[in-house]
């Protein structure tokens, strides 16, 4: 009848022991869970900055590859009006459809009609004009995306 053991701990402190380890095993478990977790959401959120940043960096390729292919079509059609304008306002020929370096000028033009060089160079400086005036669209389009990126949107 006595109350307390010969040696150690009473049954119910030996519980509370019991229960306080439990517990403690819970938490670590639970903390080591929310690390897991944590650490899984990092990689998820850097593989997804990653995808974007590889993303704009395509876009950002791809605007420059049409910079560069509009850049080539206006120096041709300018080289062929430095051309047409050396020449005498001759026409072309009536056996040779269009002149060698920029066959698509002529496509607008009817067959039966004179071709002169001052026709395909006025063709041209429409041309030039409608590529200036999309190229300026576009370097004004990059800068407000670089503007929104650098803003962090």
């Amino acid at each position: 009848m006595n109350p307390q053991p010969k040696a150690g701990l009473s049954e119910r402190r030996l519980a509370l022991v019991h229960r306080y380890m439990i517990d403690s095993e819970e938490a670590e478990a639970r903390a080591t869970a929310d690390a897991d977790e944590q650490a899984a959401r990092a990689r998820a959120e850097m593989q997804a900055r990653h995808e974007a940043a590889v993303a704009e960096q395509a876009r950002w390729d791809a605007a420059e590859r049409e910079r560069i292919r509009l850049e080539m079509e206006w120096r041709t059609a300018k080289r062929g009006q430095a051309a047409a304008r050396e020449s005498d306002a001759k026409p072309f020929p009536q056996n040779e459809i269009s002149p060698p370096a920029q066959p698509e000028v002529n496509s607008a033009i009817p067959a039966d009609e004179p071709r002169t060089y001052k026709a395909i160079v006025k063709e041209q400086a429409r041309r030039v004009a409608a590529l200036e005036k999309k190229e300026a669209r576009e370097r004004k389009a990059l800068a407000k995306a670089a503007a929104r990126r650098r803003r962090g949107y």
